[in-house]
């Protein structure tokens, strides 16, 4: 067997990562929303602000759209009350 005639094979280390309960906005009433978001203003006001801007995005929505996409946040960010 040459050298190429062998297969290739990488090694890689993969990092081991953790399990996080995520929730998709799309299954929350409007006031469930309107809860999320005065809370994600007050508490967690970088995420609200990446928010606003990637729902601002043509471009990232379009691909949203085109690929039934849906916005899902970890449950970390959500208050207290709308943690299921």
């Amino acid at each position: 067997m040459t050298v190429t005639d062998r297969p290739i094979v990488f090694t890689e280390t993969v990092g081991v990562g953790y399990y996080e309960k995520c929730v998709s906005l799309s299954s929350l009433s409007a006031n469930e929303k309107c809860q999320l978001w005065t809370h994600l203003k007050v508490a967690h006001p970088d995420i609200a602000a990446e928010l606003t801007v990637m729902s601002g995005d043509a471009g990232f929505c379009r691909l949203l759209s085109e690929f039934d996409g849906d916005w899902v946040l970890p449950q970390r960010y959500f208050p207290a009350e709308l943690r299921k």
